[in-house]
This record gives structure tokens, C-alpha cells and sequence, in this order.
């Protein structure tokens, strides 16, 4: 079944043997049972959650066929329900049991049933659950209905409240609380990978609010960014740029994240560096200058710890052609000085590098290489730029731009 499968097993059927006798927890000596075995029931669901999360949703109902009955009776069991503790690993066992692409109506039944009961964990406290199976009833819905819908309407209304709490700023009297927003924050780790929950995530990345100090969970920038490298979710540009102004530890693993594909990857052709950069959305990001000052140095120290290696010059070079593409398409030098992104090179230099070499005829190379030359020796023999005007900045700054580099190569 998994590694040590026999004696995940037998705890396996232990544990269904002792919920079927838990039922609703209704007499006390079930209560009492139930606190005397809490502990080692979650220690059992934490062992269960990490042999599911290996697997995808239809290799988790093979060798656990009757694990949705195991999930169902924890998750309508109230005393086990109102632990923290048991809340979050049963949220995390039910997210591997969602297939993001539905093959047939029998997987597509399995996404609904598992929203409805994360439904139904996520509204239990909030309403008296006999309240909500009336209120169901008169309306003429089936619980299997009501509750996907109140899932969706749940994610709205708290979308909307960050937005209204956005605009309204320092309107203390409709304002969500910070404390709320944290603990929204951190509701949402387990949640992150879920389709339903993606206008919240969304939302809670782009809220900024008028706090001296950051709102939100640690391990909620964590969640969200280890589901974006590994194609987990599909928020948008704005909410993974937000992420990685707000998160430096989130937008530094993105960048090893990268440095690793290139790495592991047999065939490193430019082409396939350049799908690879593109894919990461760095250059894109890159685009707010604070982004691209910590991936260029990141750059900078990738250098010099393997002595300007030529992949290491090849990737510096597409990072820099696909974040010129994404200025040009964002028109975003208007809004940003060439300074704050190169603040050790001159804005004249940096204007002509930026040219594209493949614009100008071959045999008029000869002219703008030798201005470039000028300028960079300039630079370099400027005193008044301190340790910041030194060769290897100047370098540096040269192999940005693959195009001139390879240009004045073909000259030698």
C-alpha cells in the first residue's frame, strides 16, 4: 500500500474500527475514549496525509478504496472536529482527494463530495449545523448542493470584505481586523492548491493594509509559493508578484528553483533556458525594480561562485533579453528610472546596450562596439564611483546584454 504498508494497514482498519464506534460522540464514556486516543488518531492521519500526497487522486481511491468513509466519519465527528490540530490535517488529506482534471463523471463526483464536506468543516462553527440542515430543507436543497454553494458564496463574501477593507483604509469602523486576517491567512495554508480557493489567495496577496508589520502567515507565502513551482495553482502575474515583494524567502527559492531546472536539464540550448525563464514569470516580475535587484544579485554571486560559468552567462543573458521583452511590452521605463535597475552603470551606457545589435548591419558593428568600449573603460577609470565603478562591475554589466558580447566575440 505504501512503505511500511502492513503496519499502516492494521492502524488503518484500527482507526475505522474505533470511529464507527465513536458515531457522534454523544455519551461521555465516547467523549472520554475519544480525548484518551486523540493524539495517536492524529499522528495517524498525519501518516496517512503523507502517503496520499504522493499520490494522485486516482491512485489514492485504488489502494485506499474506503478512505472517503474514514475522512466523512472523522470530519462529522464535532469532538474531533474541534481540534486546530485535526481541522488541518483532515483539510490536507481531503485537498489530495481533488483531481484538477476530472476524467470521467466518477472523479467528477469525488471533487464534488470533497468540496461539500470541506464545506462542511469550514461553515460547522460558524453555524449550528441543525440551523443550516433546516434552513437546507426549506429551501428545497439537498445538502449535497447546499454545500458547494455555500463554499463558493463563503469565498465571494470574504473576497469582497478584503476588497471593501482595502478601499475603505483607514475607516476603523468597517475595516477587517489584522488579527482576522492573519488567522484567514493561515486557514488557508492547507487550502492553497484548491481551484475554490483562489480568488481568496489571490485576494489575501494583494491586500495591503496600514500595518507597520507584515499580516500574514509565514507559512501561508510558503504554501502558495511551493504550489506555484510546482504547477499547483494558477493565480495570476499580479498576486506571484505581490508574493515576491512581500516575501523575500518565497522569490529567492524561485530563483534556486530555476538555477535547479537548468541544472538537472540535459539539453540546455538558448531556446529551452529562454522557456525556462518565461515559465518561472522572474522576468515579468522583474519588471518592479526591487524584484530585479535581488535576482540580479543572486545572479551576481552565481558568478562569482563558479567563475563565470558559461551557463551560469547564458542564463544572466536570457533573463535580461526576456525582461527587456516584458518592459517593452509594460512600457514600464516610464515609470521606473534605467538607475534603479542598473545603479552602478551610467544611463547613457545602459540606453545603447539596450539597442538590439541584430538591428544594425554588419558592417557598421564597428562604430557603436567602439563607443561601448569607451564608455566601459570610462567607467572603470572613474575613481568617483568608488568599489562600485571597479572592472567587474563593468563586466558585469557587459554580459547582460548576449547580443554586443557576442558581437564584439566575433571581432577578436
Amino acid at each position: 500500500m505504501a512503505q511500511d504498508s502492513v503496519g499502516l494497514y492494521s492502524e488503518y482498519q484500527f482507526w475505522m474500527g474505533k470511529l464507527s464506534v465513536w458515531g457522534q460522540a454523544s455519551s461521555s464514556e465516547t467523549q472520554q475514549d475519544i480525548c484518551h486516543h486523540l493524539p495517536q488518531f492524529q499522528e495517524f492521519l498525519r501518516q496517512i496525509y503523507e502517503v496520499l500526497k504522493e499520490m494522485d487522486s486516482g491512485t489514492v481511491i485504488e489502494r485506499f478504496p474506503t478512505i472517503g468513509q474514514l475522512l466523512a466519519k472523522t470530519c462529522w465527528n464535532p469532538f474531533i472536529l474541534a481540534y486546530d490540530e485535526s481541522q488541518k490535517i483532515l483539510i490536507w488529506c481531503l485537498c489530495c482527494l481533488i483531481n484538477k482534471e476530472p476524467q470521467n463523471s466518477g472523479e467528477s463526483k469525488l471533487n464534488s463530495w470533497t468540496r461539500g464536506l470541506l464545506s462542511y468543516m469550514l461553515s460547522t462553527f460558524r453555524f449550528d449545523i441543525k440551523e443550516v440542515g433546516l434552513c437546507t430543507q426549506s429551501l428545497g436543497y439537498a445538502t449535497a448542493d447546499y454545500y458547494p454553494g455555500l463554499l463558493k458564496n463563503m469565498v465571494l463574501s470574504l473576497v469582497s470584505e478584503l476588497r471593501e477593507n482595502h478601499l475603505n483604509g483607514f475607516n476603523t469602523q468597517r475595516r477587517m481586523a489584522p488579527e482576522r486576517i492573519r488567522s484567514l491567512s493561515r486557514v488557508c495554508v492547507p487550502l492553497v492548491t484548491l481551484p475554490d480557493f483562489e480568488p481568496l489567495v489571490e485576494a489575501l496577496l494583494t491586500y495591503h493594509g496600514h500595518e507597520p508589520q507584515e499580516m500574514l502567515w509565514p507559512e501561508f507565502f510558503d504554501a502558495v509559493n511551493e504550489a506555484f513551482l510546482l504547477k499547483k495553482t494558477a493565480l495570476s502575474k499580479s498576486a506571484i508578484t505581490c508574493l515576491w515583494l512581500r516575501h523575500l524567502p518565497s522569490l529567492e527559492k524561485t530563483v534556486l528553483h530555476l538555477f535547479e531546472k537548468l541544472i538537472f536539464s540535459e539539453k540546455n540550448s538558448l531556446r529551452r533556458i529562454k522557456d525556462f525563464m518565461k515559465d518561472s514569470l522572474l522576468p515579468e516580475a522583474a519588471c518592479h525594480p526591487a524584484i530585479f535587484r535581488v535576482v540580479d544579485e543572486m545572479f551576481r554571486y552565481a558568478l562569482l561562485n563558479t567563475d563565470g560559468a558559461p551557463e551560469v552567462l547564458a542564463t544572466v543573458q536570457v533573463f535580461t533579453w526576456c525582461f527587456i521583452e516584458a518592459l517593452e511590452i509594460e512600457n514600464t521605463q516610464l515609470k521606473f528610472a534605467l538607475k534603479t535597475y542598473f545603479p552602478y552603470a551610467s544611463p547613457s551606457l545602459v540606453m545603447v546596450l539596450l539597442q538590439d545589435p541584430k538591428d544594425i548591419p554588419r558592417g557598421l558593428w564597428h562604430q557603436p562596439l567602439k563607443h561601448i568600449s569607451e564608455m566601459l573603460r570610462a567607467a572603470v577609470e572613474d575613481q568617483t564611483q568608488g568599489s562600485s565603478g571597479g572592472p567587474f562591475e563593468s563586466w558585469f554589466l557587459f554580459i547582460h546584454f548576449g547580443g554586443w558580447a557576442d558581437m564584439a566575440t566575433s571581432r577578436l
